[in-house]
């Protein structure tokens, strides 16, 4: 967005076409001499390893120890850009800035510029985002619910949370919805019962053999983040957005481990996850996923 912001007040704007995976960063410019701010005085300060600049963002967040919120400065080399076209709506509305000939056009019936309507279904799709974004009903702060008279942590059986408990119209189950907002109500968490009372442990037993995976990773990889990648941009998942890797905050007190499931065979991302938790702890976290 900074990229764009920049390149509109110059007269220019990114030339990334119709493929959604030109929005990726490296696709609209390379990133370089990525500077951290000090708050204090507004100029530039060397990140926490003592380095002055860093040629990408995940290395200045990985050893120059930025966090959200910090200001910095970035370049970027080879943007793709083209002259902007000739904005038709602003021209007019600069020749004529207080409107008087734009209302005069409209009540003569002329079609100006942004009032164009392109085609009967974008006309028809218009029509029914306006419908279903409009309120049908509000309340206020004072009305909303708040919970109910207990307060105590009420468990809910998975089953419930189903699809095929829902009523035959297509609507939720008021019982099951009231138990849902008065959980979120008082506590800000909804605690599930994946055994439903006991008739089937193994969806329990996979989230339980996950969660061991996952902790043991976390001690294992304290000694040496050097046998897992760092966050990067991730390959066969169906997203050019999804990441994947290890990441590190504050000498460690905040550590991150994105993991995704290729498509493809199925396997576990970073595959140097296995590695580390071993093949039947890879293979846990895809029984979670699942």
């Amino acid at each position: 967005e900074a990229v764009k912001v920049a390149m509109d007040s110059n007269g220019y704007a990114l030339n990334l076409g119709e493929d959604e995976a030109m929005q990726d960063e490296g696709s609209w410019g390379q990133i370089d001499n990525v500077v951290l701010i000090d708050p204090s005085t507004g100029k530039p300060t060397k990140g926490e390893d003592g380095a002055e600049s860093y040629s990408s963002f995940m290395e200045a967040i990985s050893k120059g120890g930025w966090e959200p919120g910090e200001e910095y400065s970035f370049v970027v080399r080879e943007v793709p850009a083209r002259k902007k076209a000739m904005d038709l709506e602003a021209l007019l509305k600069a020749m004529d800035p207080d409107g008087t000939l734009w209302d005069e056009a409209k009540e003569a019936g002329i079609t100006m510029p942004g009032d164009e309507v392109g085609s009967l279904k974008t006309l028809g799709e218009d029509c029914e985002q306006r419908v279903k974004t409009a309120p049908m009903e509000a309340t206020d702060e004072f009305k909303a619910f708040r919970g109910g008279d207990s307060k105590g942590y009420n468990v809910i059986s998975k089953s419930v949370l189903m699809r095929a408990n829902m009523n035959a119209d297509g609507t939720e189950s008021k019982k099951t919805l009231l138990h849902v907002m008065d959980s979120l109500a008082n506590h800000g968490c909804l605690i599930v019962d994946l055994t439903d009372e006991d008739k089937s442990t193994d969806n329990a037993f996979k989230m339980s053999k996950m969660w061991d995976t996952t902790a043991t990773f976390f001690d294992k990889v304290a000694d040496d983040v050097s046998t897992i990648p760092p966050m990067q941009q991730a390959e066969g998942v169906g997203s050019s957005h999804a990441m994947v890797g290890f990441a590190s905050f504050k000498d460690g007190d905040n550590q991150f481990l994105e993991t995704r499931i290729r498509r493809s065979d199925g396997t576990l991302l970073p595959e140097e996850t296995a590695s580390i938790v071993g093949e039947d702890g890879a293979n846990s976290m895809v029984d979670a996923f699942n």
